[in-house]
C-alpha cells in the first residue's frame, strides 16, 4: 500500500459451501459440530485394487435441482460444486446481481489445485480409442481448462469485471480469499465472490494420491480414518468440494443494510518448497505477516483453525510452526482441525475452514477435532477433542498448506462497529 493511502474494511456477508458431509451451510455446520464424517467408501469408480479405498465424496449433490440440463451434461465436476456454492453464497448476502448500480465493481476469484480432470480423461480415452474431430472433442479445450471455472462463473453470475483462477494447489481457495481481501481492501473493487473448488475424485488423480503415501488406508473404519493430531494417524483422506464467500467493502455492506459474518484483517502467503519439512518455516513466515498486517500480538488469538490433514508429518510441522510463532501462548488456544469430518478437499479446504470459523464467531461454538483418541507428544496442544466447545472468539486465525510448498494464513476478527 502507498503511504497514506486510504483503505476500505473488508468484510464477509455471504457462504456457500458444498462439502462431504453436506451441502449447505446448516447441514456443513451441524456435520461439524455432531461430528458427523462425510468420509466413505469410493463409489464413482473402481478402486478394489488399490491400497486406499475410501474418500469424501459429494453425495447428496442433486445438480438438476441447481443446475439446467445443459449445465449438468457439460460442464465439469469441480465446475458444478464451485457455481451451486457460489450462487448459495451470493443469496446468503442478499446480493442482487441485477442492480447494476449497487455493484459498480464486482469480480470473481476461484481456487483450484488442478484442471477440470474429468473432462480431461473422458476426451483422452475417447480420442484414444478412436481419434474424432468433433464438436465433442472441441469442447475440452473449452470445459476442461484451468480457466473454466471462473470463466463459468462469471458467465452465471454476472460477476464480470474481473474473473481470475489462482491455481496454488491447496491454498488456491485461502489465497483467493486473500486476494479478494486485498482488491477490496485497496479500493479496487467493492464486490467479491471467492473461494475454491475441486473435483478430483476421478481414476487418475486418486491413483497418484495412493502413489504418494498420503493417504489413510483404514479402509474397514472410513468415517474414523482421518484423525487429525492423534498419535496413530496414518495420512489424510482425498476428498472433493466447494465452498465460497462475498466479501465486501464496509462501506458497500453498510448501503445495503447487510448482514455482516466477520472482518477479514490480514492475509499473508509464502512459497518454500517441496520438502514436508519446509513446512514449518513456510507457516512461520505466514502467520507472522498477517498478524503483522492485522496489528495484532499472538495473544491476541483466540482460536487456529488448523490444516491438519491427519497426515503424521505435517501435523508435526504444522504444530511446531505455531509454537515458533505463539510460544507459551500455543497452549492457551484451541487449535483444531475440521479434515476428520470433510477430508482434505484441495483448493476448497481452506474457504471451508474460513466459513467453520465464521460460524463458530456466529454461534459461539468451536468445532471439535475428532476421531482424537491418543494424544501424540509431538502435538501437545488443545486440539478441541471430538465435542464442540463453547468459545466466544474475537481473532482467529486460519493456516493452508498446498502440495509443491505454498503456505497461506488469514485472520479474521469479530465484526464491531
Amino acid at each position: 500500500l502507498e503511504v497514506g493511502m486510504e483503505v476500505s474494511r473488508v468484510v464477509i456477508t455471504g457462504i456457500g459451501v458444498i462439502a462431504p458431509s453436506g451441502t449447505g451451510k446448516r447441514k456443513f455446520w451441524k456435520s461439524l459440530i455432531e461430528g458427523k464424517s462425510g468420509i466413505s467408501e469410493v463409489s464413482l469408480f473402481d478402486v478394489s485394487e488399490l491400497p486406499t479405498r475410501i474418500a469424501g465424496e459429494i453425495k447428496d449433490f442433486h445438480e438438476l435441482s441447481y443446475l439446467s440440463p445443459e449445465q449438468a451434461q457439460s460442464l465439469s465436476r469441480q465446475t458444478k460444486f464451485a457455481l451451486v456454492a457460489a450462487r448459495e453464497a451470493i443469496e446468503d448476502a442478499g446480493v442482487d446481481i441485477e442492480d447494476e448500480a449497487g455493484l459498480a465493481s464486482k469480480s470473481v476469484i476461484v481456487g483450484i489445485s488442478f484442471p477440470n480432470i474429468d473432462i480431461l480423461e473422458a476426451a483422452i480415452r475417447k480420442n484414444l480409442q478412436r481419434p474424432e474431430l468433433s464438436k465433442e472433442s472441441a469442447l475440452f479445450l473449452l470445459k476442461g481448462n484451468p480457466f473454466a471455472t471462473a470463466s463459468e462463473l462469471s458467465l452465471a453470475l454476472g460477476f464480470r469485471d474481473s474473473s481470475r483462477v489462482i491455481t496454488t494447489s491447496c491454498t488456491g481457495g485461502v489465497n483467493s480469499i486473500g486476494y479478494a481481501y486485498q482488491e477490496i481492501r485497496e479500493r479496487k473493487q467493492q464486490v467479491v465472490v471467492a473461494g475454491g473448488a475441486d473435483g478430483l475424485m476421478s481414476p487418475v488423480p486418486f491413483i497418484c494420491m495412493c502413489a504418494s503415501g498420503m493417504l489413510s488406508k483404514n479402509n474397514d473404519n472410513p468415517s474414523r480414518a482421518c484423525k487429525p493430531f492423534d498419535r496413530y494417524r496414518d495420512g489424510g483422506v482425498m476428498a472433493e468440494g466447494a465452498a465460497f464467500l462475498v466479501l465486501e467493502s464496509l462501506e458497500h455492506a453498510r448501503a445495503r443494510s447487510a448482514r455482516i459474518y466477520a472482518e477479514v484483517v490480514g492475509f499473508a502467503e509464502t512459497a518454500v518448497g517441496v520438502d514436508p519439512r519446509f513446512m514449518k518455516e513456510g507457516l512461520k513466515v505466514v502467520m507472522r505477516k498477517a498478524l503483522d498486517e492485522s496489528h495484532l500480538s499472538p495473544g491476541d488469538i483466540d482460536y487456529i483453525s488448523a490444516h491438519a490433514p491427519s497426515d503424521p508429518m505435517t501435523d508435526k510441522m504444522e504444530v511446531l510452526a505455531i509454537k515458533s510463532v505463539f510460544g507459551t501462548h500455543t497452549y492457551r488456544i484451541p487449535i483444531s482441525s475440521i479434515k476428520a469430518i470433510i477430508g482434505s478437499p484441495f483448493a476448497a479446504a481452506g474457504p471451508m475452514q474460513v466459513i467453520s470459523t465464521v460460524l463458530a464467531m456466529e454461534t459461539g461454538y468451536l468445532p471439535p477435532t475428532c476421531n482424537y483418541e491418543h494424544p501424540d507428544p509431538d502435538c501437545d496442544i488443545d486440539v478441541v477433542p471430538n465435542c464442540p466447545r463453547r468459545n466466544i472468539i474475537e481473532h482467529a486465525l486460519i493456516n493452508s498448506h498446498g502440495l509443491g510448498g505454498t503456505d497461506s494464513a488469514l485472520v479474521l476478527r469479530r465484526f464491531a462497529e
